[in-house]
């Protein structure tokens, strides 16, 4: 937070409401508790909601798993609500998972690290057509379902981290 204030001064880095945040043990604890689609519980690691009331924010805090990369991305989704409420799907998520990898030492912050599951994804299995990655909502299967949905989030990212850092390789 405290980087991302330096770095855009202007920006609104608390809510007009509070923040509830919301650490769960493991997987299983936090399956009561995780979004429906569909009539099943969207496997995910972690998710923000804002309400007018209050923001909400749930974590899998699996020490197995990767909760720093989940608090930076669910962080980054209350910094863009406060900031710009309005932006498409795609970017929101994918802005949140280039932000996901963000490192800070006492002299350097390094933000847009490759995530690895992403570059594995899309080596795997290509692209998304741009038309069909914009097409993607809320309630869309391709957010919700499980491998779709790291269709899209990989796509996602590799857009956002192709417009934001660009391609070292060209």
């Amino acid at each position: 937070r405290s980087v991302l204030g330096q770095l855009n001064p202007g920006l609104k880095l608390t809510t007009p409401n509070p923040t509830y945040v919301f650490v769960f043990r493991d997987t299983a604890s936090l399956k009561p508790y995780r979004r429906i689609y569909n009539g099943q519980p969207v496997g995910v690691g972690g998710y923000f909601l804002t309400e007018t009331e209050a923001n909400w924010v749930a974590i899998n805090g699996d020490p197995r798993g990767n909760e720093t990369a989940i608090i930076q991305h669910e962080l980054l989704h209350s910094i863009l609500s406060n900031n710009y409420p309005s932006l498409p799907l795609w970017f929101n998520e994918g802005m949140a998972e280039v932000y996901s990898s963000f490192i800070a030492s006492d002299r350097e912050a390094k933000i847009g690290a490759p995530v690895p599951e992403h570059v594995i994804w899309l080596r795997r299995h290509g692209a998304m057509p741009l038309a069909d990655l914009f097409a993607v909502r809320q309630a869309s299967p391709d957010y919700n379902e499980g491998v779709r949905r790291g269709a899209f989030y990989a796509n996602a990212w590799a857009l956002v981290h192709d417009l934001l850092v660009g391609n070292p390789a060209l």
